[in-house]
């Protein structure tokens, strides 16, 4: 259905957006529901978005809208509110307006990488899971995955002070089920290893980890969502590596997206 001047209006934020791929898919999703509504793209650059946000509180028409890089973790103190995901993630990549043009934040990054772990096959209750990152995506990931029942969490990054914060909040909500380990990298005692950077974004970023120097049973998994391969998955796949590609933990959220904006 084409929009039209009452059709919806739902926007993705972000810095840089031009690798984005997540707006033609919730798109292709509103015409398979037969919705009257659209999409768009917006590069907020991060002292705008204090601005944006109160703009958006008086658009009419807006639904909500995405929050990818670098945005995820900075947007909160701009919202009038957090569900109970986005607020123990620490972060929020979706905002429902509701109708009195207040802001409500949510995470879907946690559920649905989860989700895309189980279709590759890999149940992370017991596990020892490693996380290359300390970001928004990785606090989601290290949320979703402590509440599935990993029993241990190892955290790298290039600010070990980053590291220690997120494990430092995260073993608050967990200290009775999962521990948190600061680490330099990922050691073969993993039983999974995640890159939750946005290291192979560009064609020549350096892997974020080495998937060889793991043992051939490890689960590699990558939140870089591109049309095509990344570094990690072709060296993960040379390794003979099991691989999750980024792509596996948006598709989940879709359907997640459209039932928290009430999409027609």
């Amino acid at each position: 259905m084409q929009p039209t001047i009452q059709s919806e209006r739902y926007l993705l934020i972000g810095h840089p957006v031009g690798h984005l791929r997540v707006a033609d898919q919730f798109n292709a999703g509103l015409e398979d529901r037969g919705a009257n509504g659209r999409m768009t793209v917006r590069d907020i650059a991060p002292e705008d978005l204090a601005g944006f946000t109160d703009a958006a509180r008086g658009m009419i028409g807006l639904r909500g809208f995405l929050v990818s890089r670098p945005h995820k973790q900075t947007i909160l103190p701009f919202l009038d509110r957090l569900t109970r995901d986005a607020e123990a993630a620490g972060l929020a990549n979706i905002v429902r307006r509701e109708t009195d043009g207040s802001l409500t934040g949510h995470q879907l990054d946690g559920p649905g990488f989860l989700a895309g772990m189980h279709a590759n096959g890999f149940e992370p209750s017991g596990k020892r899971i490693f996380i290359q990152g300390a970001g928004g995506v990785a606090a989601a990931i290290g949320y979703a995955l402590a509440e599935a029942g990993a029993r241990e969490i190892l955290i790298a990054n290039r600010t070990p002070e980053r590291a220690k914060a997120l494990a430092q909040r995260l073993g608050r909500t967990f200290a009775e089920s999962c521990s948190f380990r600061i680490v330099a990298g990922p050691t073969k005692e993993a039983d999974a290893a995640i890159n939750a950077t946005s290291l192979g974004t560009a064609a020549d970023d350096r892997l974020p980890f080495d998937p060889a120097s793991l043992g051939p049973d490890v689960h590699i998994a990558d939140v870089v969502n591109l049309a095509g391969a990344t570094a990690l998955e072709n060296a993960a796949r040379r390794a003979g590596q099991t691989f999750q590609p980024g792509r596996d933990a948006v598709l989940p959220q879709y359907a997640l997206m459209h039932a928290f904006f009430g999409a027609s």
